[in-house]
């Protein structure tokens, strides 16, 4: 008996459906010697990553004000509990694509934010993982949207452009980076024997004005022996739109490099180094002792 076409394609249906899965990676060396493209390993993310809300507070920049952070996951224990928070997966996608596809650059796109309060603790940076091809850019990991990837788009900047929209947040400053590792001076120096043309940076945004119970004393923030003092701050929030205000009238145009917190002495100290509009690399030392102390 002869079967019709259209018998053959539902014939032909059924038995792939019937079909089991494909196997996945029993560990995290399989799945490297598995993997071919970021595809593989986004699917693997959409399909298993799950976002710690508790670490997330933990590696907030208020807890690394008081504390020492706990220490980002590696992709090898991510892979066998794939929960963590942005720079987790971040670290775990970046890592895993320098050994799956290294010709495709990959590298970290950190994102920082006006500052936001949740359950009390001071969130700012987001951490994706970015990548190139030959029609543009590529963005994915991304704790906020697992399993996406976004591209290809012309520039840093026209993602960065289009995700401030996505998320409806402010973003003051991004950078494309090859660590996820807080780097301080080590990476203003770096900065510094890089010309700008070769730096993936955006420049702060329009004008924030300082919350109108902050009032800037001490000194004028060259070295923290000579912090600037924000008094009058009842959170951190408030804190840290003071610096962004206190920056963007002395130095409009500045452009963030990256930052540093620590305390010391029963104080807060926050350490932001930038590039002056004239090309100029400085560090100013804030003094935020009040916002960080009444969170």
């Amino acid at each position: 008996m002869r079967l019709s076409p259209a018998l053959v394609v539902i014939a032909l249906l059924t038995g792939c459906s019937g079909l089991p899965p494909a196997p996945q990676p029993a560990s995290y060396a399989e799945a490297l010697a598995t993997w071919r493209q970021p595809e593989d390993i986004n699917a693997w993310i959409g399909a298993r990553f799950g976002y710690d809300e508790e670490r997330a507070l933990e590696l907030s920049e208020s807890q690394r004000a008081r504390a020492s952070a706990p220490p980002i996951h590696e992709p090898a224990t991510f892979f066998g509990k794939p929960e963590g928070m942005c720079v987790d997966l971040a670290r775990f996608a970046v890592e895993s694509l320098r050994v799956v596809a290294p010709e495709l650059e990959p590298r970290y796109l950190m994102i920082e934010f006006t500052p936001a309060l949740r359950s009390g603790e001071v969130l700012r940076r987001h951490w994706v993982a970015t990548f190139r091809r030959p029609d543009g850019h590529y963005f994915f990991a991304d704790s906020n949207r697992p399993g996406k990837i976004a591209g290809p788009y012309p520039s840093t900047e026209a993602f960065v452009t289009a995700y401030a929209d996505y998320r409806q947040r402010e973003i003051v400053a991004y950078r494309a980076l090859d660590t996820y590792l807080r780097q301080g001076k080590a990476l203003a120096k770096q900065a510094r024997a890089t010309p700008v043309a070769q730096r993936d940076e955006r420049p702060v945004s329009a004008p924030i004005s300082k919350p109108p119970n902050v009032e800037f004393a001490g000194g004028d923030g060259n070295g923290c022996d000579r912090a600037v003092v924000i008094r009058g701050s009842r959170g951190a929030r408030d804190a840290v739109q003071g610096e962004i205000a206190w920056l963007r009238t002395r130095y409009p145009g500045y452009k963030f490099l990256d930052n540093t917190v620590e305390t010391r002495g029963g104080r807060s100290f926050e350490e932001i180094t930038f590039e002056t509009a004239a090309g100029q690399r400085k560090a100013v030392c804030f003094d935020i002792t009040e916002g960080f102390g009444n969170l």
